[in-house]
């Protein structure tokens, strides 16, 4: 069986910046009026904190898929903020649950791996960029997996 032929790594899926580019504005607006909403300091900081981690994945991701990136470095920049704002999208999706929903050590416990492992994760993209798809797949994922610690008491909620 024949080899796929490869891609030219210009070449980037454009509609996905498009599609980015939109959520990215939605997320602005539905963020702040999700900020504006919250009845206290501590929900309005959980809720600041989850809109920027959307809004800076969003339009990161639109940044990168809709300018066309000619010099190597600038593009490989560029993808790796896009990575990495993955990263922080999932710690940021923690962030309320952690301040908010779950109370005491078992809420600040689950923030702490969140954010930290988020942060191997960027450091991980910024040492290997060029790291297999399936592996960086499966870091995202398994940070994902940290809320099974918490589940039993999310589900008692």
């Amino acid at each position: 069986m024949a080899a796929a032929p490869s891609l030219d790594p210009v070449l980037k899926p454009r509609l996905r910046g498009v599609l980015h580019q939109w959520a990215f504005l939605v997320s602005l607006v539905a963020g702040g009026g999700l900020v504006l909403e919250a009845g206290s300091t501590r929900t309005r900081l959980a809720v600041s904190i989850y809109a920027l981690s959307v809004a800076a994945s969003f339009g990161t991701s639109a940044l990168y898929h809709r300018v066309d990136w000619r010099k190597p470095g600038a593009r490989r920049w560029m993808r790796w903020l896009d990575h990495t704002m993955i990263f922080v999208l999932i710690a940021g999706s923690y962030t309320p649950f952690g301040l908010l929903v779950l109370h005491g050590a078992l809420g600040e416990a689950m923030m702490f791996a969140a954010w930290s492992a988020s942060l191997a994760g960027v450091m991980f993209k910024l040492a290997w960029i060029d790291a297999p798809g399936w592996l960086g797949a499966a870091t995202y994922i398994a940070i994902g997996w940290i809320a099974v610690v918490a589940l039993p008491e999310l589900v008692d909620r």
